[in-house]
């Protein structure tokens, strides 16, 4: 009975081990990549084609380029546009001092408020050029006057100033209305105009800010003043607005100057006054007998001798001309 148990057991073994190694042993089937790999991209193009769909819009993006580029240039053309402006309105401001720097130097407040009208109407004879130079004087009595005294320049190559000697004639004339007229005022600065002053006893009082030249292709007005002296420099003293001279028999003196306090030639840029580095001080002006109303000029007087002699001469009655 047991044996027969045992073989039972045995042949239920046997038929039960056969799958279990069949299954065990049976090789895997190979895999196919490139079926998968069509699977993948299948089921990738299925997952695109499942996303929420977005159009390019290639207009639109041409459009959006083209905005940025019309706005690159709008700022740039604004830049440009605002350089100009700038520019402009810097010339327009130079433009305008300068303009009031010539119209202030022409009609000092503190002393001429405009030469033309401050003599209106001109004496006979009187001419005053379009920026207010008195380039004539009026009819008057002309007398020659030798000059001396000290004069000022500045030396460039030592950049120092140079104290000199005044030296040759100024002309003055004298109106019957008072009205004094003095040709190249300052010593070295003899280009011909003249400052016009008024007579008060033994007194000659000129007004300063009168011009006495203007450049015309830089617009900038010459004019004369009173200098003070700070440091190595002089300035433009606008406190003192009057010269001066006291007439002392034949010789006409300058009033308070010194080597600190001279009278020079300023000019004015932009609203800035600056020094023309020539000026005078301690002036005398002489007057010379030698010389003689003739033909409505100045001559010299009859001669001893010719001798070292230039000019026109009244000689015998005569006129004589010597070369």
């Amino acid at each position: 009975m047991g044996k027969k148990i045992v073989f039972l057991l045995a042949m239920a073994l046997a038929l039960l081990l056969p799958s279990q190694v069949r299954a065990q042993d049976s090789p895997q089937q190979p895999v196919d990549l490139t079926t998968r790999k069509a699977n993948a991209t299948h089921n990738g193009l299925r997952k695109i084609k499942n996303l929420p769909s977005k159009t390019i819009d290639v207009t639109a993006t041409e459009t959006n380029v083209a905005t940025v580029k019309t706005a690159n240039a709008d700022k740039k053309r604004d830049a440009v546009n605002k350089a100009k402006a700038q520019v402009a309105s810097s010339a327009s401001k130079s433009k305008d001092k300068k303009e009031t720097a010539i119209k202030r130097m022409a009609h000092q407040p503190s002393a001429l408020p405009s030469l033309k009208r401050q003599h209106a109407p001109r004496q006979a004879g009187e001419v005053i050029d379009a920026y207010g130079v008195i380039i004539k004087p009026a009819e008057g009595q002309r007398k020659i006057y030798n000059r001396s005294g000290h004069a000022l320049m500045h030396d460039y190559d030592a950049d120092s100033w140079l104290l000199t000697e005044q030296d040759g004639q100024v002309d003055v004339v004298l109106c019957d209305n008072g009205d004094v007229y003095i040709k190249d005022l300052i010593s070295n600065y003899r280009n011909g105009a003249w400052v016009k002053g008024a007579l008060s006893g033994n007194t000659i009082t000129i007004p300063t800010g009168q011009l006495v030249n203007y450049e015309s292709y830089s617009e900038v007005p010459y004019a004369i003043y009173w200098g003070k002296r700070d440091g190595r420099d002089y300035f433009k003293n606008e406190a003192r607005t009057a010269i001066t001279f006291t007439i002392d028999g034949d010789r006409i003196l300058l009033e308070n100057s010194d080597e600190e306090n001279v009278i020079g030639i300023f000019y004015e840029y932009l609203g800035e006054s600056f020094f023309s580095n020539v000026a005078d001080y301690e002036s005398v002006y002489d007057f010379d007998h030698d010389y003689v109303p003739l033909d409505g000029r100045l001559v010299r007087r009859q001669a001893s001798s010719l001798d070292g002699l230039k000019g026109l001469y009244l000689i015998g009655n005569k006129k004589v001309y010597v070369k």
